[in-house]
C-alpha cells in the first residue's frame, strides 16, 4: 500500500518488550517498510514501578541501539511526562538517559507537549538535546 501511494514509513514506534526480546521480527517487518528510525513509545508502568525498575530498563538501550545500528536503524526514545517527574541517581530521569548515553546508540523523539504539561520549558530542552533530537511531536 505505500508503494501505491509513493510513500515511506520512515519512523515506527515499536513496543519496548518486542524491541529488546523479539529484535529479529521487528528487523524483517521494517526493513520490508524501509523504516529509518525505531522508537521506543512509552515505557509501560510495570517496567517503571520503581527506581531500580526503571533503572535496569534504561539500562538495556544501549544494546537496543546496538542492535538498531547494526541493522541499518538510528533507535529513538520517546518521552511523556514521568521521564520528568522521575528521578535515576539524583538525575532527572529523561536527562539521565540523554546524558549517560552515546548520541550514535540513542537520540529523542522529543515530546515538548508533555515537557509542558510537567511545567518545564519545552524550549530550553530542544536548545539543551538539540544535537539528539530527531523528531518532536507535540503541540
Amino acid at each position: 500500500m505505500l508503494d501505491d501511494y509513493v510513500l515511506k514509513a520512515v519512523s515506527a514506534h515499536v513496543n519496548y518488550l518486542t524491541l529488546r526480546d523479539d529484535f529479529k521480527s521487528v528487523d524483517k517487518y521494517h526493513k520490508a517498510l524501509g523504516t529509518q528510525f525505531l522508537t521506543i513509545p512509552y515505557l509501560r508502568e510495570e517496567l517503571r514501578s520503581n527506581e531500580n525498575d526503571l533503572h535496569n530498563v534504561i539500562k538495556t538501550f544501549p544494546e537496543i541501539g546496538k542492535r538498531c545500528n547494526d541493522a541499518g536503524y538510528r533507535f529513538l526514545y520517546h518521552n511523556h511526562d514521568f521521564e520528568f517527574e522521575t528521578k535515576i541517581e539524583n538525575k532527572i530521569t529523561h536527562d539521565y538517559i540523554f546524558e549517560t548515553m552515546s548520541n550514535e546508540l540513542i537520540n529523542s523523539e522529543l515530546d515538548t507537549y508533555f515537557i509542558w504539561k510537567v511545567g518545564r520549558d519545552p524550549a530550553s530542552y530542544i536548545k539543551k538535546f538539540k544535537n539528539r533530537v530527531i523528531m518532536s511531536p507535540g503541540f
